[in-house]
């Protein structure tokens, strides 16, 4: 059975695109080991993460998440059985909200909001899903 777990949390101040990106590279490795796919956004000021795969591969990889001091204020938004992967084609992908095309930053900015000009990240597991496949699907057209 596949589960996904989405959660978000804050970025401490002094986290730079090169160390995000250096970890992507150990995720991906880690995650196509582990049979595991999902994204990672990053709006400059928190993050939103999904991951899908086997529960006690996502349960191992979320406790080293927990542990990691890059961010603090985690919170787990859903952790539930799946029908199916909703991510399948990124092991991991690191998306970095400021990069984004203007189309779609200004799409998400319309049905998400803005708040101190960072892009709003819901709690709400709908909300928070509904962000994550908005950009998955955007970028794979």
């Amino acid at each position: 059975m596949i589960y996904q777990l989405i959660y978000r949390s804050q970025a401490m101040e002094k986290t730079d695109w090169e160390t995000l990106e250096a970890l992507m590279t150990t995720s991906i490795n880690n995650n196509k080991e582990s049979d595991l796919t999902g994204m990672l956004l990053f709006t400059g000021e928190h993050f939103l993460q999904v991951l899908e795969g086997e529960y006690i591969k996502i349960n191992r990889t979320f406790y080293d998440i927990c542990r990691d001091k890059r961010h603090h204020n985690l919170k787990l938004i859903t952790f539930t059985p799946v029908v199916k992967r909703h991510f399948s084609e990124w092991s991991m992908r690191l998306v970095n909200y400021n990069n984004l095309d203007l189309n779609l930053k200004e799409h998400l900015t319309r049905k998400y909001g803005v708040v101190n000009n960072s892009l709003v990240v819901p709690d709400d597991p709908l909300l928070a899903f509904s962000l994550l496949f908005d950009i998955y699907t955007m970028d794979q057209s």
